[in-house]
């Protein structure tokens, strides 16, 4: 029992004489302190790298068990001949749902996968959804939502592109507006002139001029006699 006890004030005091001579470095050392900090980058660099790493493997996985999950529940509506088959088939994904999520971090995906072909067969997908936000884990529902976003994004790849216009060549476009601009000149001089010549009304005085402009002609002629 000494040797434990004494082995135990061993440990305790390395431990502390350790935490001083640190302290010690980091506030009088420029290089230890520098030293420190290119640790800590260098670890910070590490942690995000295998941060991304674990983020892409999870959609992969996402990926490959939305296209697994899709293929059964494919198979059994063709093969489904009654409603009390699609009942039994939800029930028993549900139920391997709940038994998966008990078991561990490993069975997570396992258990989310069950839990979205319950839902792919579900007559209200909306509403299931609500039910498994109050009773699934938190982490496994994430996973069965990231799951049908995963289902959209592969239901958007499958889609034919839409093929671009044929822009008009720039040749083409300056021919038709050369040829619009000549046809609209000939246009032009096809119309007959609308102005009046020099030294005659554009139009005929009005019934109330009409003695004004029998006056103004006496007098031109007045004038001229």
């Amino acid at each position: 029992m000494r040797y434990f006890t004494l082995a135990a004030a061993t440990a305790v005091v390395g431990f502390a004489g350790y935490a001083v001579y640190f302290d010690y470095k980091r506030r009088n050392d420029t290089e230890f302190r520098k030293s420190l900090k290119k640790a800590a980058v260098k670890q910070t660099k590490v942690e995000k790298a295998a941060a991304e790493k674990s983020a892409q493997d999870l959609q992969l996985a996402l990926k490959a068990a939305v296209l697994e999950a899709n293929i059964e529940v494919e198979a059994f509506k063709r093969s489904v001949t009654g409603a009390e088959q699609g009942e039994a088939y939800f029930m028993q994904n549900v139920g391997n749902g709940e038994v998966l999520a008990s078991m561990g971090p490993d069975s997570e995906l396992k258990a989310a996968t069950a839990f979205f072909k319950a839902l792919k067969v579900y007559p209200s997908p909306v509403e299931l959804l609500m039910i498994y936000e109050r009773t699934v884990p938190p982490h496994i529902f994430q996973l069965v939502m990231q799951m049908t976003s995963q289902e959209v994004a592969n239901a958007q790849s499958q889609k034919p592109a839409e093929q671009p216009k044929e822009q008009e060549p720039e040749s083409k476009k300056a021919a038709v507006e050369e040829q619009a601009t000549e046809d609209k000149s000939a246009e032009d001089q096809q119309k007959p002139s609308t102005s009046a010549p020099s030294g005659t009304p554009a139009s005929a005085p009005s019934d109330t001029s009409s003695h004004e402009w029998e006056n103004i002609n006496g007098n031109e002629s007045n004038k001229q006699s």
